[in-house]
């Protein structure tokens, strides 16, 4: 199946209704062999580097108060670094932290967000694409799509790797090995995430991931795993109780020193 058309940025406010403009079309992510533990395999040093700056800068902005936290970020440089998709779908894309990660590292992003003061906050980044009418800038790399929040994809197309920031209404078809990635808790999500794969005869393998002080971290679902896959996350949900029942008896603190530290 045929990626994403190479479009530029485009930002559609969300009192528009149905925005205009070509869809992607669906794709399968490409393979990426076995799947290593992020927790042991972290991020080259460079893009290390490039989830602290991404942090810091986002930290300073109006609204900051709920973004991704620096584990968060560096999670999803991880996991889109490794599944490679053609394209990526976020639901909430917030003031644009996760928005602006994807876009490092995938080929194109449509964000869904209908918040007027989290649009507010994409027109000043992106203040070149604010209509369907603008050419947009990095039209070389970078290519976004702000939709409202109830938009979904045309009917065939799939999507390779859904980021989840905020409530979901629904749940695209998602391409098999799909991997949808979960910042922070969202229980409620998660949960209906998990029953509309039921509904659908799909099968899923998921598990967190969370920073030693046991603070928020994130969830990952690859959607019709492999044997591999199975194993592999068993292995990290045994891992993380342990880990946090060894937090809870030496009294560890939840909270976000380490974000903190690497923001100042």
């Amino acid at each position: 199946m045929a990626g994403p058309d190479p479009s530029p940025i485009e930002v559609f406010a969300a009192e528009t209704g149905a925005a205009t403009g070509l869809t992607p079309s669906g794709a399968v992510p490409s393979s990426a062999g076995r799947l290593r533990d992020p927790a042991r395999n972290p991020l080259p040093r460079n893009d290390a580097a490039e989830a602290r700056s991404i942090y810091a800068e986002f930290r300073a902005q109006p609204g900051s108060a709920q973004m991704a936290s620096l584990y968060a970020i560096e999670g999803l440089l991880w996991w889109i670094h490794r599944q490679h998709p053609a394209w990526v779908l976020e639901v909430g894309a917030g003031i644009g932290t996760l928005t602006y990660t994807a876009l490092t590292t995938a080929p194109s992003v449509i964000a869904l967000e209908s918040d007027p003061g989290c649009l507010q906050a994409l027109h000043l980044r992106w203040p070149e694409c604010t209509s369907p009418a603008s050419q947009g800038v990095g039209q070389d790399r970078i290519r976004l799509r702000v939709k409202p929040r109830e938009w979904v994809p045309p009917l065939g197309d799939v999507v390779p790797f859904m980021i989840v920031d905020g409530p979901v209404e629904h749940v695209p078809q998602l391409a098999r090995r799909a991997t949808v990635f979960f910042e922070g808790g969202r229980r409620d999500a998660r949960i209906l995430l998990e029953g509309i794969l039921h509904t659908r005869g799909r099968q899923y393998v998921s598990a967190t991931w969370r920073p030693a002080d046991r603070s928020k971290g994130y969830t990952v679902y690859l959607i019709d795993p492999t044997m591999w896959d199975r194993w592999w996350f068993r292995l990290v949900r045994w891992r993380e109780s342990v880990r946090d029942q060894r937090g809870r008896f030496f009294g560890y603190v939840v909270g976000k020193a380490r974000a903190d530290n690497a923001g100042g």
